[in-house]
């Protein structure tokens, strides 16, 4: 949880000051060498700051599409190929990732406002699956 903590005090801030995210939720661990996560939510998006068997992660699920399924999350990396068109298979939190959510937020909630929920959330199923064929086979 200290280190979830820690991230979001020095990488993260900008989401309280800019975009007034505040912390909703949050759980730990000691297994595994600590896991857990922290919730923030805006009014237009969850972000979930998990760490799992040490590494730090960020998904994001909307919260004013009525028909997005409410347990479906997005990872950044598939944020990252939504919105910028390249494929990038780096989930963990990283500079890059930091750097991306940064420079690309205000298109990520765009993204997640208006429009169906049902077709968006279908989109992100097949990215996904394409994911998921490209590391595994």
């Amino acid at each position: 949880m200290k280190d979830l903590l820690i991230l979001l005090a020095t990488k993260y801030l900008w989401l309280f000051e800019t975009y007034r995210f505040r912390i909703v939720d949050s759980q730990c661990n000691t297994s595994f060498g600590g896991q857990g996560f922290i919730e923030l939510e805006n009014g237009v998006l969850r972000l979930r700051f998990i760490k799992d068997r040490g590494e730090p992660y960020v998904e994001v699920v909307p919260l004013l599409l009525p028909d997005w399924p409410e347990d479906s999350a997005i990872t950044v990396d598939l944020l990252y190929q939504e919105i910028v068109g390249e494929i990038r298979d780096v989930t963990v939190v990283c500079n890059e990732t930091t750097e991306f959510l940064r420079e690309n937020f205000a298109a990520v909630s765009e993204l997640f406002q208006g429009g169906s929920g049902e077709s968006l959330h279908k989109r992100f199923s097949t990215l996904k699956s394409a994911r998921a064929k490209r590391l595994f086979g």
